[in-house]
């Protein structure tokens, strides 16, 4: 299609079809929202259409850790093909070492975590399980609450004091698809003399792979 063609263009054309910078057709059936004023495209992002559908969720909490205690958050994705599309953004008061352990089995019940629909008038609710915390004054009580034999480590890092003062996040790029029908397990390991603050807000969205 020439270059000055897309001016005559229906706007009921443009919501409909899209085309490149050089106004070649490359997609039918976009439905995209076009600016009655500038003509500009409309769009959201896949997790933004998430949260309309009542599909997107999202858990907000602060922890106080006592001295070189351990912080476990923990919760099981449902087995299904409705798999977590999931992120994470965490801070800590003090230096602590962070690992996030896939393949891990709950033995005793922490406190339980709420996962809150991002959407307020959605009745749907997360497929997520055993979605609670749970402090230990050391490794070896930790691992026995939480069971790690064959676990899978995905990161690790340390942050706060003479670390990162700002904690650690990630965007909506770095999300992880995680496997259905498995645990796991966010360990903050204070590692400073004192009672110290956690905080975090995960945020995933429920999405049938196709």
């Amino acid at each position: 299609m020439a270059r000055d063609a897309t001016k005559h263009l229906s706007e009921n054309t443009l919501r409909n079809n899209v085309y490149d910078y050089d106004d070649k057709f490359i997609y039918v059936g976009l439905n995209a929202g076009v600016d009655s004023a500038t003509n500009a495209i409309e769009t959201i992002s896949y997790a933004h259409h998430e949260a309309h559908a009542g599909s997107h969720y999202q858990n907000e909490m602060f922890v106080a850790v006592p001295a070189d205690d351990i912080l476990d958050i923990r919760f099981v994705t449902p087995a299904s093909t409705k798999w977590l599309h999931w992120i994470i953004e965490y801070n800590t008061e003090a230096e602590f070492e962070f690992t996030m352990y896939e393949v891990i089995t709950i033995t005793n019940a922490g406190t339980a975590l709420t996962a809150i629909n991002n959407n307020r008038n959605s009745t749907n609710t997360s497929g997520l399980t055993a979605f609670d915390y749970i402090t230990n004054v050391n490794i070896a009580a930790a691992n026995s609450d939480t069971g790690l034999g064959s676990a899978i480590i995905l990161g690790q890092g340390h942050t706060g004091s003479g670390r990162s003062q700002a904690g650690s996040s990630f965007d909506r790029g770095a999300e992880i698809i995680l496997k259905s029908g498995t645990g796991y397990c966010l360990r903050f390991d204070n590692e400073s003399n004192a009672e110290k603050y956690v905080d975090w807000k995960m945020e995933w969205y429920e999405h049938t792979n196709k």
